[in-house]
């Protein structure tokens, strides 16, 4: 009897095997055919995942600064605005509410191809609400997509009936330059220095995560909030983050705290009512980064004169034709105007 249960045992354990094996084959010969890149360049991956998609387009070896968060970030920063300016080459791949853990996760992906430098982190995502049970739910999601880009691309399957994107990412940045003005009856107020705003316990482990990947690889890591009058405009945020990175020992930039060095108004420099930058407001936003990094990072290369960087020169050209092309508009409003 007990050689016949060892025996089932064992068949089992070996179905199970080559169930899991065969599974694991399949994953890996669909993800190698839903590559992102492949697809991103031919217009077919638009959604929040289009910027990990973009990012397997770059050539190795060439982003030192890389910008992570949630929209706040990808309206904070135009990566060939600081090329040209500071010669910094840096990547914006953050995504629509990007929760830390996925934060994580697009740093572990851009330290396969890149000698990343510097992470910028922008901090809204930092105080988002979820269960403990969807944090787990998200953190096997991000580790398997991670394993297999299949699962991330999966709807890639639409293809045949899916209509290309009209899209253009500059490192990670796409233009906007709608100006929709801050009509809200308050103010900025940073008198309050005694209240908190709270934080998950999930997303600081998370934080903690992306601090020790850092520090694992010699990465200087700043933590920054983007201009936002909607987000940052009391000190609570400001507050808890001040002990957070005091504690941890990590940067941190507030630029709603240290509003007139940005220069921000917030009559023609938000594209919604002061919760996201448009284009105006970025560039001005990308230049207080850049200030900044020159400050707090000495050994950030300046590549303006280095010819392995001239597709970045020639990028910015096509960059500047966009905009000029792009005046008063986003890519949504002319989606719009396409389908009507």
């Amino acid at each position: 009897m007990m050689t016949e249960a060892l025996l089932l045992m064992k068949r089992n354990i070996i179905r199970f095997a080559a169930f899991a094996l065969t599974g694991f084959l399949l994953l890996q010969a669909a993800s190698f055919f839903f590559r992102g890149s492949y697809w991103f360049s031919r217009g077919f991956i638009y959604d929040r995942t289009a910027r990990l998609a973009a990012f397997d387009t770059e050539t190795p070896g060439q982003i030192d600064v890389l910008n992570l968060g949630d929209s706040l970030s990808i309206c904070a920063l135009s990566p060939l605005e600081l090329f040209r300016d500071y010669g910094i080459t840096s990547y914006n791949l953050g995504q629509d509410m990007q929760f830390p853990v996925e934060s994580y996760y697009a740093l572990k992906h851009a330290l396969k191809t890149q000698p990343i430098k510097v992470v910028l982190l922008e901090t809204n995502a930092i105080f988002y609400e979820n269960s403990l049970a969807d944090e787990g739910v998200k953190t096997l999601s991000e580790s398997l997509q991670s394993l297999f880009p299949f699962l991330r691309y999966h709807n890639l399957w639409k293809i045949p009936f899916m209509k290309k994107s009209i899209r253009s990412y500059f490192k990670g940045y796409t233009i906007n330059e709608i100006e929709r003005p801050f009509t809200y009856d308050k103010e900025y107020d940073f008198n309050n220095t005694t209240v908190y705003y709270p934080i998950a316990r999930q997303q600081l482990f998370q934080l903690k995560r992306i601090q020790k990947l850092c520090e694992d690889y010699g990465i200087t890591l700043i933590l920054y909030s983007s201009a936002s009058i909607m987000n940052y405009y009391t000190m609570r945020k400001h507050n808890t983050l001040i002990d957070i990175c005091r504690e941890n020992g990590i940067h941190f930039i507030d630029a709603n705290y240290d509003i007139a060095s940005v220069n921000v108004n917030w009559e023609t420099d938000t594209w919604d009512n002061g919760d996201h930058l448009n284009l105006s407001g970025c560039r001005k936003m990308t230049a207080y980064l850049g200030d900044r990094l020159r400050a707090t990072v000495n050994d950030l290369p300046d590549h303006r004169s280095d010819p392995l960087y001239v597709s970045w020169t020639e990028m910015y050209q096509d960059y500047l034709a966009e905009v000029e092309k792009m005046e008063g508009k986003n890519y949504s409003m002319i989606e719009n105007e396409l389908r009507h």
